[in-house]
């Protein structure tokens, strides 16, 4: 069954036909990226669109002059996301590229993106869903780190910034192996689900100059059972 349509403050997302629904990681990480000096952003992973629909929308608060391109692997989801950005008063910043990142990238001047953003593939093959979109959408079949990181640091400008969320064993594994590859942390949130619990995500900034870094901690649900201030002050321009 297709899941509802995901109203936030601004736009709505149709997931019918999606590999994978919208979850919390991905208002999170949308939410979250820095877009200080940001003209051109890439998605990679798009899915529902949903995170460059945020993008377009943090964007045109301060600029006119902006560029949105997400990149879906899977035809459904791609269809999907270019139905959302049609739909959306950004729609003129928007593209969707249903193709594969390599294949993408290909294609591409180096270093065109102030920023790129994703909430990428990691379950382990072990891990596999049954059904091949979903097993695209959320595997490393397609999508490796080491590939992931080589598109970044093919495309990312010399000042850019990579944003990323990831489980947290799969979030350390991707900064340690960024390091070796001349990209290093400078901003790092561990997200936590409800308080007292061990750290789930960690949401990653990586840079090629690492002058500085910063380290704090989200988290989602106070012990009243409902949102935390924080997560509420980050979120409040998309949900309703």
């Amino acid at each position: 069954m297709d899941s509802p349509l995901f109203h936030c403050k601004k736009f709505h997302v149709n997931q019918a036909g999606a590999a994978h629904p919208i979850g919390t990681d991905s208002i999170l990480i949308g939410a979250w990226a820095d877009l200080t000096d940001v003209h051109n952003v890439l998605d990679i992973g798009t899915g529902t669109g949903i995170i460059a629909l945020m993008m377009a929308q943090r964007l045109s608060q301060f600029q006119v002059d902006y560029q949105v391109d997400a990149v879906e692997i899977d035809t459904q989801s791609a269809q999907c996301a270019k139905g959302n950005f049609e739909s959306s008063i950004w729609h003129k910043h928007l593209t969707i590229n249903a193709v594969s990142i390599q294949e993408f990238t290909k294609n591409r001047p180096l270093g065109c993106y102030d920023l790129i953003i994703s909430n990428p593939p990691f379950f382990n093959n072990s891990l596999l869903s049954p059904n091949l979109e979903r097993q695209q959408a959320r595997s490393t079949v397609t999508l490796n780190f080491e590939d992931l990181l080589n598109v970044v640091l093919a495309l990312l400008s010399p000042k850019g910034r990579f944003c990323v969320i990831l489980p947290t064993l799969e979030g350390r594994q991707l900064y340690e192996m960024a390091a070796c590859m001349g990209l290093y942390y400078t901003a790092i949130t561990a997200v936590t689900g409800k308080e007292g619990k061990p750290t789930e995500r960690l949401m990653i900034q990586l840079e090629c100059n690492p002058y500085f870094h910063r380290k704090d901690r989200l988290v989602i649900y106070g012990l009243d059972g409902k949102h935390t201030k924080d997560y509420q002050d980050l979120t409040k321009d998309f949900y309703l």
